[in-house]
C-alpha cells in the first residue's frame, strides 16, 4: 500500500475518535465554570439563583440579586461568593413602620418547606438581601404563617449584614462555627438570631428584630412573637453584642451555659398592656457575662438571672429598666 492511501486510511480512523474527544471537552467545558469566568454575575442572566452562584469561578465572587425571585430548594452559597441586594431596608418603601407595600422591592421569595433558604460556607455572606417567606402577607393579623429557616451558617468567617428577613420561624442559625458577623439586620421572625456553640468570637451587632408583617394591625396581639429575638447558648466564648433591640418577643436575649459575653447598649420593649415577656434571661452556669447599658421595658420581668448563686460573678453596669412587672430577678 502506498503512502497516500495509508495516511488516507489512517485520517478516516482517526476521524471518529477525534470527534469524540472533542465533545468530551466541550462537555466538561460547560459542567464547570470556565477559567476566567465572571467573579460578578447578576441573577437576571440566569434562570435561578442556584444557576447564577454556579456560574462564578471556583475562586469565588458576587452575586448581585437584581430582580425577584423565587426559592424551591436551599441554595448554598459557597466559600468566597456574597451573595448582594439593593438596599433591602424596610424604609426603601416608605416613611412608616406601618408600610405594607415592602415586597415591591426585589426579594427573594421562599416557597413553604424549604429550610433553610441558604446555607452559607466558610467567608461567604449575604449582604443587603431581602429574603421573605412565601404565604406570609404584611398586613397580617398574626404569624400564624411563619415557617422555615431563613439562613444557617455553616463555615467561619460567614457574614450576614444589612437584611431584611421576615415571615421564617428563624432568622440566622449557627452551630459550632467561629467569628460569625450579622449586623445592621432587619427582621421579622419567630426567633431572630439563634448561636450556639461558638468557640472564637461571634459579632452581632445593630440587628432590629421589630413586628414588621403586623405592624399594619398596631395591636399588642399581633406583634407578639413566641420566640427568642437573640439567643447563645452552649459556649459562645468571649461573644460581643452591641446596639441590638427587639420588640414584642417572649424572650429579648438567653444566654444559657455561655460565658465571658458583652452586651453593650442592647433593649427589649413591647406594648405596655402586653407584659409576657422576659427581656434578658442568664440561665443554665454562666459566667462573666457583662450588660452595659442595656435596656428593659413592658415585660414581666426585665432582668432575669437563674444561674446558680456560687456561679453568677454576672454584673449589671449603668442598664435602665421600666414599666416592668419585675424590673430585676436572681441578681
Amino acid at each position: 500500500m502506498d503512502n497516500t492511501r495509508r495516511s488516507w486510511l489512517r485520517s478516516v480512523l482517526l476521524l471518529p475518535l477525534l470527534w469524540v474527544v472533542a465533545g468530551c471537552q466541550r462537555s466538561l467545558a460547560t459542567s464547570a465554570p470556565a477559567p476566567g469566568a465572571s467573579s460578578q454575575v447578576k441573577v437576571s442572566d440566569y434562570p435561578d439563583l442556584a444557576s447564577a452562584v454556579a456560574a462564578l469561578p471556583l475562586s469565588g465572587g458576587t452575586v448581585i440579586v437584581d430582580k425577584t425571585t423565587q426559592l424551591y430548594d436551599t441554595v448554598d452559597i459557597p466559600s468566597g461568593v456574597e451573595l448582594a441586594g439593593c438596599c433591602a431596608l424596610p424604609g426603601n418603601n416608605g416613611t412608616s413602620n406601618h408600610d405594607t407595600n415592602h415586597l415591591q422591592q426585589t426579594h427573594i421569595l421562599v416557597s413553604q418547606g424549604v429550610s433553610p433558604a441558604l446555607r452559607l460556607h466558610g467567608a461567604s455572606g449575604v449582604k443587603g438581601v431581602f429574603l421573605h417567606k412565601a404565604g406570609v402577607n404584611f398586613g397580617d393579623n398574626s404569624a400564624a404563617m411563619f415557617a422555615d429557616d431563613a439562613i444557617h451558617i455553616r463555615g467561619e468567617d460567614a457574614y450576614v449584614d444589612g437584611c431584611f428577613i421576615t415571615g421564617f420561624k428563624q432568622a440566622v442559625h449557627s452551630t459550632k462555627v467561629q467569628r460569625a458577623r450579622i449586623s445592621n439586620n432587619r427582621i421579622d421572625c419567630l426567633n431572630g438570631v439563634w448561636l450556639e456553640t461558638v468557640y472564637d468570637i461571634a459579632r452581632v451587632r445593630d440587628n432590629h428584630c421589630w413586628p414588621f408583617v403586623t405592624a399594619a394591625v398596631d395591636t399588642p396581639a399581633s406583634a407578639w412573637r413566641e420566640g427568642t429575638a437573640f439567643g447563645f447558648a452552649e459556649v459562645c466564648d468571649w461573644g460581643q453584642l452591641q446596639g441590638n433591640f427587639c420588640f414584642g418577643y417572649r424572650y429579648g436575649y438567653v444566654f444559657h451555659n455561655v460565658a465571658q459575653i458583652t452586651a453593650t447598649q442592647c433593649g427589649a420593649d413591647s406594648f405596655p398592656v402586653d407584659r409576657r415577656g422576659i427581656g434578658f434571661l442568664i440561665a443554665g452556669n454562666c459566667e462573666n457575662i457583662t450588660l452595659i447599658a442595656c435596656q428593659a421595658a413592658s415585660q414581666s420581668i426585665g432582668f432575669q438571672n437563674n444561674t446558680p448563686p456560687a456561679d453568677r460573678p454576672n454584673r449589671m453596669i449603668g442598664c435602665s429598666h421600666w414599666a416592668n412587672d419585675t424590673h430585676t430577678s436572681g441578681w
